[in-house]
């Protein structure tokens, strides 16, 4: 029974007058009165994507003016991006949908809005002159579909602490309301489908694994059907209703909670897959019916088939859920009309920073026609960016980047980047270069594969610096580019055994030449673990970390530290300037041997340091210092990615920033800021605050 029909208004009376109009018994598929072919059902199991794009031709046929909120997900979720008519027209569609209903909006209909709202692009924090964040928040619900869509609508993106911890105490609500490992408020399987799609987002909350296990145990004993593959309460006091709207709730909860709904939930002979069970509703025009001996398409059951198939294939791929656009963003196709908005509002900006620096006394005539030139040559820049965008999300990003570098674009030549800045800047990218290369190459552990692999992630890592070098207005951008372009060249030599390649795959390479899966690494002979020092058989553990000294070392050739053997002292230095190290192994008490990360005549040596343990602190945040500052003389940027590319912000010496969370990226970190974007979390450049 589709329950989202009657929701809200639904009484008594009514399901006993629908009573006999739903109580159909468990119909095998039929279509020869249909006038309407069912696809061959040998198909079912194995072209579920097919389904999927034929569901989404027949949306893409349907009158704009009819889309809602649920085929808004279904064409965020699909492999083409949305088109811009669709997604305005959506976006347009809701809004009427939200004024016809206020002020007696409810958590649910909230709930649905914000989730079309993100599908198609929008803010639902600034929609239509509303907060619906706020507004779901204050709606305080009780029942499971105010609660469940509230929870899926929260977690569609990172909307703060106070949505954050309202998340938890809905959750919990949530948890509180199940019985004998279901949901019943008004049909076990379609609640219950509702609520695991809500829960799927939050396994990590206390008691939130335990009550999907019992859910899933519970709907394969009681409800799974496994001559058709279908869900079916045969208690149900509505009747007795077998129809694709609850096969895709609960295809959709399983599939988001992990479950493989390709295959039987129970191990028996003939068993049906709940995706076959789905799939023979679709008919040839791409829809789907309600139930198989209805006459029509319905629209509603179409929409919600598409997104159950667009989450068991999310599932496939190991993607989560697809309510959760912060970790699966969608490209929606860009309009002129996008780009011509994000274009004024790139000019509006150059207007208003040029009269603000036109109202600065202190600067000259000549300080202000170069920075009014300067602005001119960002806007046409970012302009060129725009116009070539494809997506929306591309336009917005490079829109935000410009304003960014119209804004710090200050009244004084010496802030202005000169040709010769640049080229020192490239020069020493290329030097820290060409040091890194020389270490991996005369690394014998390496074998050819790896060693190749390594130089062309260096090669591609100065291609984009150097590009974005002389992309570059300001000489503080200059220098931090190259900064960071120092530090993703250093990150790959300090990596060889655990650095993530340009994929994001999560594979690593070894010195062995393997490749395993970083959660799992495969055996190497220069691993995690135990080894034979060359100089002793005595067995000793490595400690692979990066540290930095916070008082005097000395560097050895040698694992005899004696005078003969000793290459440099280093003294104590201020934080910035401290001496960076990567600890390969502990040879004994107080003495390691290392890797020389200092820029200078021994960057990438291979030595012994003899140190206390009180005298070296960890290079990088492990654990989260909530609020920090950014002390790196130059400053730091913010990116897009952990893997500090698509940067996004210039962070100045002096900067406060809240921290969401860490984040492990082989032997260094990451520091997630609470607006999503990544930064280094090298203690050299930052201080907890």
């Amino acid at each position: 029974m589709n329950i989202r029909r009657f929701v809200g208004n639904l009484v008594l009376i009514l399901g006993m007058v629908v009573f006999s109009w739903i109580a159909v018994p468990n119909v095998k598929a039929d279509s020869s009165n249909t006038g309407v072919s069912v696809i061959n059902s040998a198909n079912q199991g194995t072209d579920y994507q097919t389904a999927i794009t034929n569901g989404i031709g027949y949306i893409n046929k349907q009158d704009l003016s009819k889309l809602d909120a649920w085929n808004a997900l279904d064409l965020a979720r699909c492999s083409q991006p949305m088109t811009s008519a669709q997604n305005d027209q959506i976006l347009e569609n809701l809004k009427a949908e939200l004024n016809s209903q206020e002020p007696d909006v409810q958590a649910k209909e909230y709930g649905k809005l914000i989730i079309g709202v993100v599908s198609a692009g929008g803010d639902p924090m600034n929609f239509d002159g509303k907060n619906l964040v706020t507004a779901l928040e204050k709606s305080s619900p009780n029942d499971i579909y105010g609660l469940g869509y509230g929870v899926m609508a929260l977690s569609t993106n990172n909307y703060g602490d106070e949505s954050n911890a309202i998340i938890k105490i809905w959750v919990a609500n949530l948890l509180k309301q199940q019985k004998d490992g279901v949901w019943n408020l008004f049909s076990v399987c379609d609640d219950t489908g509702m609520v695991l799609q809500a829960l799927a987002m939050h396994q990590d909350l206390p008691g939130v694994k335990d009550a999907i296990q019992n859910a899933e145990k519970a709907v394969a004993a009681k409800y799974y059907q496994k001559d058709t593959g279908e869900f079916v309460d045969k208690n149900s006091p509505w009747g007795v209703s077998v129809n694709s709207n609850t096969d895709a709730f609960l295809v959709t909860g399983l599939a988001a909670c992990g479950v493989d709904v390709g295959k039987p939930l129970i191990n028996q002979s003939g068993a049906v897959s709940p995706i076959n069970g789905l799939l023979k509703y679709q008919q040839s025009d791409g829809g789907f019916f309600w139930q198989l001996n209805t006459a029509d398409v319905d629209s509603m059951s179409t929409a919600e088939a598409v997104y159950a198939l667009e989450q068991y294939q999310y599932e496939q791929a190991g993607k989560g859920s697809i309510y959760d656009f912060q970790k699966n963003p969608k490209e929606i196709i860009a309009s002129d009309q996008n780009k011509s908005y994000a274009i004024s509002a790139l000019k509006s900006a150059a207007v208003a920073r040029k009269q603000s620096i036109a109202s600065d006394q202190s600067a000259n005539a000549d300080d202000q026609a170069t920075v009014n030139a300067t602005i001119d040559q960002i806007v046409a820049r970012y302009t060129d960016l725009i116009n070539k965008d494809r997506s929306v999300n591309q336009i917005l990003t490079d829109k935000q980047s410009g304003i960014n570098a119209i804004n710090n674009v200050v009244a004084s030549h010496s802030d202005i980047a000169t040709t010769t800045d640049k080229s020192n800047a490239i020069n020493a990218l290329l030097s820290t270069a060409t040091n890194s290369k020389q270490f991996v190459n005369n690394d014998q552990k390496l074998n050819l594969a790896s060693r190749n692999n390594v130089l062309t992630q260096i090669d591609q890592i100065v291609t984009s610096y150097t590009n974005t070098i002389n992309n570059d207005i300001l000489k503080n951008q200059v220098q931090s580019d190259l900064n960071a372009g120092v530090l993703a060249i250093n990150n790959m030599t300090l990596l060889l055994d655990s650095y993530n390649n340009n994929s994001g795959s999560g594979n690593v390479v070894n010195h062995t030449g393997n490749v395993g899966n970083s959660a799992n690494p495969v055996n190497s002979t220069n691993t995690l673990g135990s080894t034979q020092n060359s100089h002793s058989t005595k067995t000793v553990k490595q400690h692979k970390r990066v540290i930095l000294l916070t008082g005097t070392a000395h560097l050895y050739r040698k694992s005899q530290f004696t005078q003969h053997n000793l290459i440099k002292s280093y003294l104590r230095q201020s934080r910035v300037n401290r001496p960076m190290f990567l600890i390969i192994r502990e040879i004994a008490k107080n003495r390691y041997q290392v890797r020389d990360l200092n820029h200078g005549n021994y960057y990438g040596e291979i030595g012994y340091l003899n140190v206390s343990a009180n005298k070296m602190t960890n290079a990088y945040y492990r654990k989260n210092p909530s609020k920090i500052k950014v002390i790196g003389t130059h400053g730091i940027n913010s990116y897009r990615r952990s893997n500090l590319t698509r940067k996004q912000n210039h962070l100045k010496k002096g900067t406060i920033i809240k921290i969401k969370k860490v984040v492990n990226r082989g032997l260094t970190t990451r520091l997630q800021l609470k607006n999503g974007q990544y930064m280094t979390a090298n203690k050299k450049l930052l201080i907890k605050d």
